[in-house]
């Protein structure tokens, strides 16, 4: 009798797959793995969009925390500007158009001192400067003649942003006019970098300024960002009004991004 090609269990099952199976299993393998790597990058940016929100919904906790604990916000932020006072070249697009460089009335620096902000960094554009670590420049005194970022109001995005998800009233964004040109309140944005105290160790809540991974940190400055509303009236103490992400987006940007974004 010719013998079995295939050694087989004493249950009589096979041992091997024949020729035949292997490839059956290997077409299912390559069909399983070109689904997966088509939707591979809708996977990263929502994982993407994910960290983003939780970052910033971490950040503005910990910002209202600092402010009952020590009666004041955190202190020493990155500017997001150089020392010419022009915006740190290393800013990704999205915040380029959201920011625009400014400088404070009186009433504007007395409400932020007020709030516990005094001094920020500008950033140092040198080559051998890693880019999310490069306010390394002297903390300069926030005074009427210091250039700071603030929210572009006129940006319909900013816009959004202050009156639908942060609760801005009409009249603080673009005051009676509609234009911004009499508005009641000023929007200041800083980066939270290494130095802010909220990262402090005897007195901050934070081991480190967060980065956000979705962008190359060798090319852009991926720190977090703080945007206080500043009164023009006088004896107002600046407020805390939101955090968003490197490129400007906030939390609920980042949220309809996850859930939307590899459907």
């Amino acid at each position: 009798m010719r013998p079995n090609r295939w050694p087989r269990q004493r249950d009589g099952k096979r041992l091997a797959l024949t020729l035949m199976e292997l490839v059956v299993v290997l077409a299912i393998l390559v069909i399983l793995a070109g689904m997966i790597i088509a939707n591979l990058d809708g996977i990263l940016s929502k994982g993407h969009s994910a960290q983003g929100a939780s970052v910033i919904g971490e950040l503005m906790r910990l910002m209202d925390s600092y402010r009952a604990i020590h009666g004041r916000y955190p202190d020493i932020y990155d500017s997001m500007l150089n020392a010419s006072g022009t915006p740190y070249e290393h800013l990704l697009p999205g915040a380029k158009q959201k920011y625009v460089p400014a400088t404070l009335t009186q009433n504007e620096v007395d409400s932020l001192i007020l709030a516990g902000i005094e001094q920020v960094l500008r950033h140092d554009e040198s080559a051998d400067v890693p880019v999310n670590d490069s306010a390394v420049l002297p903390p300069v005194v926030l005074t009427t003649s210091t250039p700071v970022m603030k929210f572009d109001v006129t940006n319909l995005e900013v816009q959004k942003v202050l009156l639908d998800e942060w609760r801005q009233t009409p009249d603080d964004v673009l005051g009676p006019s509609g234009d911004g040109s009499d508005a009641l309140s000023t929007y200041v944005v800083f980066g939270v970098g290494p130095r802010c105290t909220i990262c402090n160790g005897k007195t901050g809540l934070m081991r480190d300024a967060p980065i956000h991974q979705d962008t190359d940190p060798g090319r852009f400055y991926n720190r977090f960002v703080v945007v206080f509303a500043t009164s023009k009236e006088p004896g107002e103490k600046a407020v805390f009004v939101g955090a968003v992400g490197p490129d400007g987006d906030t939390m609920g940007t980042h949220l309809k991004e996850f859930i939307g974004g590899a459907n």
